[in-house]
């Protein structure tokens, strides 16, 4: 299946949309940045999902799949928060995003689970006094109730 190439300035648009939404900026700036955007190419969150495909296969060359798909997840809320056309729903990007996934998907770093060995050590490097008391409370308390 060919996917029609979006050209760069609607990549640029749908990159500065992700942006808005991430940003930790104060209201008066984020209000500047997306009137900045909006002025720039007309209306950027009027994107078809042949279009949004395309960028998504873009951004997999860069980018790890957990930040696509949060990518995905911040564009689908700003589109229907906006009352615009939601493209992120639509077949061709759920499959498109599944493609992704499976090229160059790669499992989270998962945590190291707390044995009971490692209780034990970690409770053992606590020290006596009342710091130490609570430290190791903490601990048992964290190892029984996971």
């Amino acid at each position: 299946m060919e996917f029609a190439t979006a050209s760069d300035e609607t990549i640029d648009e749908l990159e500065a949309v992700v942006d808005l939404m991430n940003d930790r900026m104060d209201q008066t700036n984020l209000h500047q940045k997306g009137d900045e955007v909006l002025i720039k190419s007309g209306d950027p969150l009027s994107i078809d999902d042949i279009k949004f495909a395309d960028y998504l296969l873009s951004m997999s060359k860069e980018l790890a799949v957990a930040t696509i798909q949060r990518r995905i997840g911040s564009l689908s809320s700003l589109f229907d928060l906006s009352k615009n056309y939601n493209p992120t729903k639509e077949p061709l990007v759920i499959l498109t995003f599944k493609k992704i996934h499976r090229k160059y998907g790669a499992p989270q770093k998962q945590a190291t689970p707390l044995t009971y060995g490692i209780l034990v050590k970690l409770k053992d490097a606590c020290s006596h006094d009342i710091v130490g008391l609570r430290n190791k409370l903490l601990l048992q308390l964290g190892y029984e109730t996971m």
